[in-house]
């Protein structure tokens, strides 16, 4: 009987990791630093390592680095965060903190300036890659998302490594004609995200605030209190 393989964890590696992980929010205000196309390279590069159905690898990135793209890339977001900042001070969505006055500035400041960024990342997805079971009848379904955003969580992680502050949003996807037409994405390929990306404009935060593992993980059968709001 194969009992597996025992894995040694070197104690630097794994700080080093559990550190990135842990410091790795939404970065929603950058320098006005270029960051080099070999960077984002790197991090595309770390990120195809994810693991995806069938080993498909679904997943393409446009690099938009083009003010006017940008700025039309930009134009599709305001209104969108608009519409959501106002369902959060009208009571109508929940956001996971008690004092959302700095995180709403934050966000607010993020949406007026993303035409500003370095560049935006664009994770496209090639349909015909998809498992069958990933696709519904309008496109892919939520399950889609299983090979997709494993490689984006890694190239998020791969910028922070090198230093460089991402936010992921899926707000333009909302808007996906209109961006198909400003980026030039063919018919069987949607986007699935598009990650701002530059270098942060104050140092990365040394903690997250997070639900403990107490209040995220239980045994064997669901037994978290409370009915989901």
């Amino acid at each position: 009987m194969n009992q597996g393989v025992a894995v040694t964890t070197d104690d630097v590696t794994q700080r080093a990791v559990f550190d990135v992980m842990r410091t790795t929010g939404s970065t929603r205000s950058f320098s006005d630093v270029h960051v080099p196309d070999d960077v984002i390279d790197a991090a595309i590069e770390a990120a195809r390592f994810a693991p995806s159905g069938g080993n498909r690898q679904p997943v393409r990135w446009i690099v938009v680095r083009d003010a006017t793209i940008k700025a039309s890339l930009a134009d599709l977001y305001l209104p969108l965060w608009q519409r959501d900042m106002a369902m959060f001070l009208g009571g109508t969505m929940r956001l996971g903190m008690d004092d959302v006055g700095p995180a709403i500035a934050a966000a607010n400041h993020f949406a007026e300036h993303i035409g500003e960024a370095s560049a935006i990342l664009v994770g496209c997805v090639v349909r015909k890659d998809l498992h069958a079971h990933m696709e519904g009848p309008d496109g892919p379904n939520m399950l889609a998302g299983s090979s997709v955003y494993p490689t984006v969580q890694n190239l998020c992680l791969a910028l922070r490594a090198q230093g460089v502050g991402s936010t992921l949003t899926t707000l333009i996807c909302e808007r996906e004609y209109e961006a198909a037409a400003i980026l030039g994405i063919p018919e069987g390929v949607v986007s699935a995200c598009h990650v701002v990306v530059g270098y942060p404009a104050k140092p990365f935060p040394t903690s997250l605030s997070r639900l403990s593992v107490q209040q995220l993980r239980c045994t064997d059968r669901y037994s978290f209190s409370g009915a989901p709001s």
